[in-house]
C-alpha cells in the first residue's frame, strides 16, 4: 500500500505540473478547449489501459506479473527519453554552472532559514527579552524583493562574469553566516540574516533568468524541477548528517558549506577567463543579456529572433 500511495502521489504531482505547463503555452482563449482535450485524452488512455489489462488477464490468461513487467518496460522507456533530454539540457556549460549553484545554495539557504530561529533563541532567549524576529523576516523579504526587482535593470555579461559573480556573492553569504555564528549579538545576527537573504534572492533571480535564457520553453519544468529536487535531496542529507538530536544545526557547518561553494565557482570563473583569452582572440557579438550567440542559447533554446518575439524585445 505504501508503494501504491507513493506512485499515486507521483502521478498526482505530474498531473498538476502537466496542466501548469499546458496553460503556459496556449492562449487564454483556448483554455476551455485545451483542458477538455487533455482531460478526455487522459481518461481515454486510462480506460484503454484498464480494458487491455482486463482482456489480457481474462481472455489471454496472462499472469499479473507479466502485466507488471509490461508496465515497467513502458516506464523504463519514458525514463530513457527523460534521461536523454536531461543530458541534452545539462550539456550546456552555462546552464550547468547556474544549476549547480542553484542546487547547492538553495540547500544551504533552506538549512539556515529553517534553523535560524533556534540560533536567535540561543543568542536572545524569548523568555527573557523582547524579540523582533517577525520584523527581521519582513525587512529581509522586502529587501529580497527589491533586489529581485533590480535584476531587471542590471546590465552584466553573465556569460563572462557569471561564475566569478557567484563566487563573490557566495563569499558574502559565507561571511554573513560567520558573523551570525561568531558574534553572538542579536543585532549582528539580524543584520547578517537580512544580508544573507537579500543576497540569495538576488542570485536566485539571476540564476532563474540565466537558466531560462538557455532553454526552450518545453524544458523549463524538467530543469527547474531537477534543480529543486537536488537541492531538497542535499538538504535532507545535510539534515541527517549535521542536525543534532534537539533539532539544531551547527552554523559553522554552513559557513564551510558556502565557503566551498565560493571556491568551486572561483576556480570555474578563473578557468573560463583563461580559456576565453586563449581560444577567442576575436570578440563575439553579444545579446542584450550578455550572452554570446555561440553559447548554448542556439542549441537548447529557440532561435534568438523567436525569443525576441516571445519577450517582445
Amino acid at each position: 500500500m505504501q508503494l501504491l500511495e507513493f506512485f499515486f502521489g507521483l502521478a498526482t504531482a505530474t498531473d498538476i505540473a502537466y496542466y501548469s505547463y499546458i496553460y503556459s503555452v496556449v492562449e487564454p482563449a483556448q483554455y476551455q478547449r485545451v483542458t477538455g482535450y487533455c482531460r478526455s485524452i487522459t481518461l481515454l488512455g486510462s480506460a484503454a489501459g484498464s480494458l487491455a489489462g482486463q482482456l489480457l488477464v481474462s481472455v489471454a490468461q496472462i499472469p499479473l506479473l507479466y502485466l507488471s513487467i509490461i508496465t515497467l518496460v513502458g516506464l523504463v522507456d519514458v525514463l530513457r527519453i527523460l534521461w536523454e533530454d536531461f543530458l541534452q539540457c545539462y550539456s550546456c556549460p552555462a546552464l550547468l554552472a547556474w544549476s549547480v549553484w542553484w542546487a547547492l545554495s538553495t540547500c544551504g539557504y533552506f538549512q539556515l532559514v529553517n534553523y535560524v530561529q533556534a540560533l536567535w533563541e540561543k543568542v536572545r532567549p524569548s523568555q527573557e527579552f523582547e524579540i523582533y524576529n517577525g520584523y527581521v523576516e519582513t525587512v529581509s523579504t522586502l529587501l529580497g524583493a527589491l533586489a529581485a526587482f533590480g535584476v531587471g535593470y542590471i546590465k552584466v555579461s553573465w556569460a563572462v562574469w557569471g561564475e566569478l559573480a557567484l563566487c563573490i556573492f557566495s563569499v558574502v553569504m559565507a561571511v554573513a553566516v560567520y558573523l551570525m555564528d561568531t558574534i553572538r549579538n542579536i543585532w549582528v545576527c539580524y543584520t547578517s540574516y537580512v544580508v544573507f537573504r537579500a543576497t540569495y534572492m538576488l542570485l536566485i533571480t539571476i540564476a532563474t533568468y540565466q537558466i531560462a535564457a538557455n532553454l526552450s520553453m518545453q524544458r523549463y519544468a524538467l530543469v527547474f524541477g531537477v534543480n529543486t529536487f537536488i537541492a531538497l535531496l542535499l538538504q535532507t542529507l545535510l539534515t541527517v548528517v549535521v542536525v543534532d538530536s534537539v533539532g539544531s544545526i551547527a552554523v559553522t557547518t554552513l559557513l564551510y558549506y558556502f565557503a566551498v561553494i565560493a571556491v568551486i565557482f572561483l576556480m570555474a570563473g578563473l578557468y573560463k577567463l583563461v580559456w576565453r583569452r586563449r581560444s577567442q582572440p576575436a570578440a563575439q557579438p553579444q545579446t542584450d543579456s550578455g550572452e554570446t550567440e555561440s553559447d548554448c542559447l542556439s542549441r537548447d533554446s529557440p532561435p534568438l529572433n523567436e525569443l525576441q518575439q516571445i519577450t517582445g524585445t
